[in-house]
């Protein structure tokens, strides 16, 4: 019976991430949040050139969704780097 219970308790301590893990995976999850606001970002300036809304911040939608969507992935590709 202690034998089982101590099975049991290695399993769940290997079922838990340690923090540095924990850690890593919410800094990906952030950086993948901002990718996807900046693709949203470019789609949505796409749409409303398609459209033939005249806006003069257009260039500037679609240039500032670039540039945070290169940050982002650079940020992913390094912080994929550290865990190897």
């Amino acid at each position: 019976m202690q034998q089982k219970r101590h099975v049991q308790n290695k399993q769940k301590k290997a079922d838990v991430p340690d923090k540095d893990t924990q850690k890593r995976g919410q800094n990906e999850e952030k950086v993948l949040e901002k990718i996807r606001l900046a693709r949203n970002m470019i789609t949505n300036a796409e749409l409303l050139f398609a459209k033939g809304v005249k806006s003069k911040n257009f260039a500037d939608v679609l240039k500032n969704g670039q540039e945070r969507l290169a940050a982002a992935l650079s940020e992913l590709e390094s912080s994929r780097k550290e865990k190897k």
